[in-house]
């Protein structure tokens, strides 16, 4: 689907390759995501400008896949503010400067978290924390110095043209790797 998709039913992903524009699960909605790949495009300019929105009363589950947020600028948000929304695997990317943002929301990502070269991952307010139990790979920048602390992003490794930048709040990292990448404290 090159177009937004708004789940007002059941939208059951099984093992298929899935790619949309936006996915707005609505109240009463239910998305169990692909076991494999769900790929989201863009914006839903109609509609709060997020990629990725779950809304009161909706279901999520992310059935051990993984959802790639691959495109402009995306942001992926949830109604109401400060839900916490879980995938297993997440990756962020882009084929030029593009800029993603978690808003309204605390961010779970239980096994990876990817960010890909050209992007700047990042919360937008202190309430909105990126909490990882696998690794944290950046080929791109995490910029966790944007708002708050408290972000957990289990075992790092920045890559060559990677950087991790973070502010003077305290975030955890059970382990730190960097490969010719840059850590930045501002």
């Amino acid at each position: 689907v090159t177009g937004d998709v708004s789940v007002t039913g059941t939208l059951t992903g099984n093992a298929s390759a899935i790619s949309m524009g936006s996915l707005y699960i609505e109240s009463g909605g239910t998305y169990t995501a692909t076991s494999g790949t769900t790929t989201i495009t863009s914006i839903n300019s109609s509609s709060g400008n997020r990629s990725f929105r779950l809304n009161t009363g909706g279901t999520f589950t992310h059935n051990n896949g993984k959802f790639l947020f691959n495109g402009g600028d995306q942001f992926i948000g949830s109604t109401p503010s400060d839900a916490t929304i879980t995938f297993y695997n997440l990756e962020v990317s882009a084929s030029s400067s593009a800029a993603k943002q978690i808003r309204d929301m605390d961010l779970t990502v239980l096994n990876n978290l990817t960010v890909g070269v050209n992007c700047n991952f990042t919360n937008e307010q202190s309430g909105d924390i990126i909490n990882v139990k696998g690794q944290s790979i950046l080929n791109g920048k995490l910029d966790v110095n944007a708002a708050g602390g408290g972000h957990r992003l289990g075992a790092m490794t920045i890559n060559s043209g990677g950087e991790f930048k973070v502010g003077s709040t305290t975030n955890y990292v059970t382990s730190l790797r960097n490969v010719g990448g840059t850590f930045t404290q501002v």
